[in-house]
């Protein structure tokens, strides 16, 4: 069953793209860092956020984090079969790096008073925490039984790919939605990454 780890994976793909300002050949990713901090009062001093002079900078830090949650899920792909224990490990390695990344974005200034993007990554890349934190460890501790797993077994772990397919598939099509509206906003195009979908595809075949 070891595809069962990779639905979460199975299509978010238009959203490793780069956003471009039409005509132009090249992108911007640079950032600056405003300190804004909360008073009781509710009033806002200065705290360490990221600010973007580019719209092109705001989409990049929210890929790049999405990209490095991906890498987490080619290792669990790249793990052999039977071995329990380095998926469990590349599990415990990843949570606290999304935790970063939530945090990271969560941070994040609305672009333009815009903050869509923003917040559909959040829904997902918090979508991503759960799975490897919940649904992944379950599979495993199910796939620890090898031979001795049952009718109920199988179903369970069925029933956990298919919860992960179909929530995934929401919030993909709302982050996606998002980035196109925020790419359109801001004179930008969304362009698939064409790399990635081929590493996706070999990994599906290799899964099979």
């Amino acid at each position: 069953m070891k595809k069962l780890f990779f639905a979460a994976i199975s299509v978010c793909l238009l959203l490793f793209s780069s956003c471009k300002n039409k005509g132009s050949e090249t992108t911007s990713t640079s950032t600056s860092s405003t300190t804004t901090e909360v008073k009781n009062d509710g009033d806002q001093k200065t705290s360490d956020a990221p600010a973007f002079e580019t719209a092109t900078a705001y989409n990049d830090y929210i890929i790049n984090r999405q990209r490095t949650i991906y890498d987490y899920i080619f290792k669990m792909s790249d793990a052999t079969n039977s071995d329990m224990d380095s998926r469990e490990k590349i599990i415990d390695e990843a949570l606290p790096v999304i935790d970063k990344i939530l945090g990271e974005v969560k941070a994040m200034p609305p672009f333009k008073g815009d903050v869509s993007f923003r917040d559909a990554a959040i829904e997902l890349f918090g979508f991503y925490k759960t799975t490897f934190d919940k649904s992944y460890r379950a599979i495993i501790e199910i796939n620890k039984k090898g031979a001795k797993k049952t009718k109920a077994d199988q179903a369970m772990l069925q029933k956990i790919s298919n919860e992960i397919t179909q929530t995934e598939a929401g919030l993909d099509v709302a982050m996606k939605s998002a980035q196109k509206a925020f790419g359109s906003a801001n004179g930008m195009m969304v362009q698939e990454n064409t790399e990635l979908q081929e590493k996706v595809d070999n990994m599906n075949k290799k899964d099979n």
